[in-house]
C-alpha cells in the first residue's frame, strides 16, 4: 500500500477492508442480543463470556461488543452487571413479599454475581442502596 492510501485509510478511521457497521444493524445486534440473555437467563451464569455469547449468537465478538459499547453506551460487562442487577431486584422483591427468609448473599449469587463485594458494589451504583436496604423498603411495601 502507498503512503497516500494509509494516510487516507488512517485519516477515515478506517482500515482497508474493514466493515462499517450502520446503526440499524447495531440497534438489531443489540436487540437481539439483550433478548437471547433475558430469554435464556444466561447473565445469572458468573462466568459467562462475550466469547461464549458470540458462539451461542452467531455473532461476531467484534460486532457484539461494537454494538453494545456503541449503542447502548455500555461494554458487555456492564450489560451483564445491570441484568444482573435488575434480577436481584426482582427476587429481592419476592423474599419481601414471601414469608420463606432469603439471605442477600443468596440472592446476589442466584442473580450471577461471584462475590459479595461485586454485588454490593453493583447494587449500590445502579440503585443507589444496598440490596438489604432495597429489601427492607420492599418489606414495608407488602
Amino acid at each position: 500500500m502507498s503512503g497516500k492510501n494509509r494516510n487516507q485509510n488512517a485519516s477515515s478511521g478506517r482500515d482497508a477492508g474493514q466493515t462499517v457497521v450502520t446503526k440499524e444493524k447495531m440497534a438489531a445486534c443489540c436487540k437481539r442480543v439483550v433478548h437471547y440473555l433475558k430469554t435464556e437467563k444466561r447473565y445469572t451464569q458468573p462466568a459467562y463470556s462475550l466469547w461464549e455469547l458470540a458462539r451461542e449468537s452467531g455473532m461476531t465478538t467484534k460486532l457484539i461488543s461494537a454494538s453494545i459499547n456503541a449503542y447502548m453506551g455500555q461494554d458487555f460487562f456492564e450489560l451483564l452487571n445491570r441484568m444482573r442487577v435488575e434480577e436481584a431486584k426482582r427476587l429481592l422483591r419476592a423474599a419481601a413479599k414471601s414469608a420463606e427468609k432469603v439471605s442477600v448473599d443468596q440472592i446476589g449469587a442466584e442473580s450471577g454475581f461471584n462475590s459479595r463485594s461485586t454485588f454490593f458494589a453493583c447494587f449500590r451504583t445502579y440503585t443507589g442502596m444496598t440490596p438489604g436496604k432495597y429489601m427492607i423498603l420492599n418489606e414495608e411495601n407488602k
